[in-house]
């Protein structure tokens, strides 16, 4: 069996190029749209979720995909969520300070 170039992608299928296309310029807008979000202020991914309406699980990924490209950081700051769990508070990576002290 041969798979396909990349995930849902099947050659010479213009819905699942659509598709791809969609999928990977949506998660763009979204790592913009959560990177403004937190400029304003640190947010956790509850207090994200909340704001946009978005589904957890595409808030966390993005949350992690940003962590990764280092972009934000998980603060040591912990927040109550609306299911009265403590979550982790992201800001932006310009805004950390340093924990080595210069010399």
């Amino acid at each position: 069996m041969k798979y396909p170039e990349f995930p849902g992608h099947v050659p010479d299928n213009d819905t699942s190029i659509n598709g791809a296309y969609h999928a990977i310029h949506t998660r763009e807008d979204r790592w913009k749209a959560i990177t403004a979000l937190i400029t304003q202020r640190p947010l956790s991914c509850d207090e994200i979720e909340v704001i946009t309406g978005w589904p957890h699980q595409s808030v966390s990924a993005r949350i992690r995909e940003l962590v990764l490209k280092k972009k934000i950081y998980a603060t040591k700051e912990r927040r109550k969520s609306r299911h009265n769990v403590s979550v982790r508070v992201y800001d932006l990576m310009v805004n950390r300070r340093r924990t080595v002290p210069r010399q």
